[in-house]
């Protein structure tokens, strides 16, 4: 077998990444609700000696600023996806994948001197999203693109 012959990347219609834009908008939408509240009274007090892992955020933006970013990223995209504009599921991945890269870089920087990187898992669970977004929004661009889609090559 040839080189590449193990392996091919998933072939997504549109209405897969429609699928993946709802999902990733409703899951953007729970986070900015919940950040909205500004109420972290939940999360876990940081062990003693060490500052808690939204400091740096904090001091950039109260949290309840970053639920509105996030709404207004998740609205966008998900008000795109019901009217069928393109213009706005893209602006709304490109608020999302901003928001949630900044908040991955600052939760993950919080917990670096933290023992065995205690809560870690707090910003690096941010990459992934912040990383969709960005695939989306980047391989999307402002415009519709012109020309043979995916579903037209893998009907031929």
């Amino acid at each position: 077998m040839g080189r590449g012959a193990h392996w091919a990347p998933a072939r997504l219609l549109s209405t897969d990444v429609a699928v993946m834009a709802v999902g990733l908008g409703s899951l953007a939408m729970i986070r900015g609700l919940d950040y909205s509240t500004g109420n972290d009274a939940m999360v876990r007090a940081p062990l003693p000696g060490t500052e808690p892992a939204l400091v740096g955020i904090e001091a950039a933006f109260p949290l309840w600023i970053w639920g509105a970013a996030i709404l207004t990223g998740s609205t966008t995209l998900l008000g795109g996806v019901l009217l069928r504009r393109h213009f706005p599921i893209w602006l709304g991945h490109v608020i999302l994948c901003a928001i949630y890269a900044a908040l991955c870089v600052g939760l993950t920087v919080g917990y670096l001197d933290r023992p065995w990187l205690d809560g870690i898992r707090s910003g690096t669970g941010l990459a992934l999203p912040a990383l969709m977004h960005y695939l989306l929004w980047w391989r999307m661009g402002a415009r519709p693109s012109i020309g043979k889609g995916a579903d037209d090559a893998l009907a031929a």
